[in-house]
């Protein structure tokens, strides 16, 4: 008895998505084009908010630094004070720094 072996050739079909998806960007071009520039300005948008929020934080944070570290102003400014307001400021030697 010998082996017969039956070869059929078939037309390869694979690539039938890449047609689907060129004839869907022809068909629906001009929204997908819409959808992208509205995308596109949307995330322009969310940096640029992104950006302002950073700015008004990082002027925030200076104004802060500057009012606190200002020499001629006292630490407490706007609080109520007990005793010589002297006493709070960084530079104050009452002569009891030095004691153990």
């Amino acid at each position: 008895m010998s082996k017969q072996y039956v070869i059929t050739e078939q037309k390869d079909h694979s690539n039938w998505w890449i047609i689907l998806v060129a004839s869907i960007i022809v068909a629906y071009g001009t929204y997908i084009l819409y959808g992208a520039i509205a995308v596109v300005v949307c995330f322009i948008v969310y940096q640029l908010l992104k950006w302002d929020h950073s700015r008004k934080e990082a002027k925030r944070a200076e104004e802060a630094k500057a009012w606190m570290y200002d020499e001629t102003k006292l630490i407490t400014e706007g609080m109520p004070i007990w005793g010589c307001p002297e006493h709070y400021l960084d530079n104050y030697d009452d002569g009891m720094r030095e004691w153990p």
